[in-house]
């Protein structure tokens, strides 16, 4: 299983048992598939990645 397999799987789990998760990180770490990967996830309410964090990012909703 690739690594991008190995995070839908992490992020479908969360999606199974209803739990929001975030990572931070660097953008020079986001690139080619994760980056489109990172994109999608973004645009949902389970998992998100940051630049940086701060007291908004912790409320993600």
């Amino acid at each position: 299983m690739t690594e991008l397999g190995v995070a839908e799987a992490i992020v479908q789990k969360f999606a199974l048992y209803h739990t929001k998760a975030a990572a931070v990180l660097d953008n020079s770490q986001i690139k080619g598939k994760f980056k489109k990967f990172i994109s999608e996830s973004n645009s949902g309410n389970i998992f998100r990645v940051y630049k940086n964090v701060n007291k908004r990012t912790l409320d993600f909703e």
